[in-house]
């Protein structure tokens, strides 16, 4: 009886040592900016997040984000992709700003991030099909590149470009250059 419970105590004690060797995964973050080859006023602009959406003009301060302001990439939106969905850095643990494409708005207005502790918003929005190209380092949804339309004031909401655009609307295609970054701002 000794034996078992020593050899039982034995086995327990190894497989706990090698648990608390193994690495814990890391995250791989990075900023966005847009690249646009017509040289347009959104062309090398940082992308941020305010108010479930992505934009381009946003000024330093506006974000609504914690940001370390010793960080020299603080006021920049931080990104993460999980498999193939994208995220909001938010902290290792408290990352649950997750993007999503409704299909069914107008590309000024058809991404935007939510809580997703809470559930996707509606049955129309996509989460899946976000990657990285390896080789030029563009972000993709789908292959799809991005839009940024322009607001009357000045700024631009970012979308995905689907052909579904206003005509009256001041809108450039782009791609999104990831740029890997230490997280200087947490979504929350």
């Amino acid at each position: 009886m000794q034996l078992t419970v020593l050899t039982v105590l034995a086995g327990a004690v190894a497989s706990v040592s090698a648990a608390g060797l193994t690495p814990k995964a890391t995250v791989s973050t990075f900023h966005l900016v847009a690249r646009d080859l017509t040289n347009s006023p959104i062309d090398k602009k940082v992308i941020r997040a305010k108010d479930s959406q992505l934009w381009v003009g946003l000024h330093v301060g506006e974000q609504g984000a914690d940001c370390d302001k010793n960080t020299p990439s603080s006021e920049r939106a931080t990104f993460f992709l999980k498999d193939d969905e994208l995220f909001l850095y938010g902290g290792e643990e408290d990352s649950h700003q997750q993007f999503g494409l409704d299909i069914s708005l107008e590309d000024d207005e058809n991404l935007e991030y939510f809580n997703n502790t809470l559930g996707n918003p509606n049955e129309l929005v996509e989460t899946h099909g976000w990657s990285i190209d390896p080789g030029s380092t563009l972000l993709s949804y789908r292959n799809h590149p991005f839009v940024a339309c322009q607001k009357s004031d000045g700024l631009f909401t970012v979308g995905i470009f689907t052909y579904n655009v206003d005509p009256d609307t001041i809108c450039y295609r782009f791609n999104a250059l990831t740029v890997p970054a230490s997280p200087g701002c947490s979504a929350s």
